[in-house]
C-alpha cells in the first residue's frame, strides 16, 4: 500500500453520449450536426477486416469520408500514430472519429493533438506527456489544446473516451507515454506555496520505483501480445481476443 499525492482528474468535454442505437446512423448524425466534410476515420483493424461494421459506417457517412486508417497495434506505437498523423493531415481532415478499443481511441486523441502541435517524427512527442520527476512530483506540461474534434465510438471497457489522457507506446524506447490533450485549461485552484521535496515513505514508492514498475508492466504486456500474435499468425485459436 502507498500513498498518493493529490490529483484532479480533467474530463473531456463530451456534448452527447449515443447508448443503444447502431454506429453508423448516430455517427452520420453527428457529422451532419457538425457539419464535417473531410472525416478521418481511424478505425480496428479487427473490425475492418473481420466485420460489416466499417463498411456500413462508410456507407453512412459516404462522401464526408476523406480517409479510413487501420492498423493502430496494441498499446499504440508512435510510428503508427505517426502514420495515422500523417495520413490525416493529408486529407486536411476536419473531424477525427475512432471505432475501436483503448489503443484507437488514444490514438485518436493523440493525433488530434499531434496536428495542433506539427508532429512529424518521434522525437516531437517529447514535452507532452505527464512523468514523474527525480523528486517525486507529477510533472504535467501545459501546451495548447487541439482544434480539431474526436468523436470515440469504444468497443471496449478502457473508458480513454471519458478523459483527456491518450497513452501511445515510444516505440524505440520501449515505453509508454501519458499525454492530456487539453492542457490549455487553466486549474480552478493551485497550490502557490511551492512544495519541497522529500524522501519517500516505507509506504510510498519511490520515483524509481515507479517507472520501474510501470517498465515492468509494459514488459509484460507486450511479451503476453507478442505470444497471442504469434498463435494468431500459427493459426492456433485464441480465447479472449481483443479487439484493438
Amino acid at each position: 500500500m502507498f500513498s498518493a499525492n493529490s490529483a484532479t482528474l480533467g474530463l473531456t468535454a463530451t456534448e452527447r453520449v449515443h447508448i443503444g442505437r447502431r454506429a453508423a446512423d448516430a455517427l452520420a448524425e453527428e457529422v451532419q450536426t457538425l457539419g464535417a466534410q473531410r472525416v478521418f476515420l481511424l478505425v480496428s483493424t479487427t473490425l475492418r477486416t473481420t466485420t460489416t461494421e466499417i463498411s456500413d459506417i462508410e456507407a453512412a457517412l459516404g462522401d464526408s469520408i476523406a480517409c479510413v486508417f487501420d492498423g493502430i497495434k496494441a498499446h499504440g506505437p508512435r510510428s503508427d500514430v505517426l502514420a495515422a498523423l500523417e495520413a490525416a493531415r493529408a486529407v486536411d481532415a476536419d473531424l477525427i472519429i475512432t471505432v475501436g478499443g483503448g489503443s484507437v481511441t488514444d490514438a485518436g486523441k493523440v493525433v488530434a493533438l499531434g496536428l495542433k502541435h506539427g508532429f512529424e517524427k518521434h522525437e516531437d512527442f517529447e514535452g507532452f506527456y505527464v512523468y514523474v520527476d527525480e523528486a517525486g512530483e507529477t510533472v504535467v506540461p501545459q501546451f495548447d489544446a487541439p482544434e480539431i474534434r474526436v468523436i470515440c465510438c469504444p468497443t471496449t471497457l478502457s473508458g480513454g473516451e471519458f478523459n483527456t489522457m491518450g497513452g501511445v507506446t515510444d516505440d524505440k524506447e520501449n515505453k509508454k507515454d501519458q499525454g492530456d490533450q487539453e492542457k490549455d485549461q487553466q486549474p480552478e485552484q493551485g497550490d502557490s506555496e511551492k512544495k519541497q521535496p522529500s524522501k519517500p515513505k516505507q509506504t510510498e514508492l519511490s520515483p524509481e520505483q515507479v517507472k520501474s514498475l510501470l517498465e515492468a508492466m509494459s514488459n509484460q504486456e507486450k511479451k503476453v501480445q507478442d505470444k497471442v500474435n504469434a498463435e494468431k499468425v500459427q493459426g492456433t485459436p485464441v480465447r479472449g481476443q481483443k479487439d484493438w
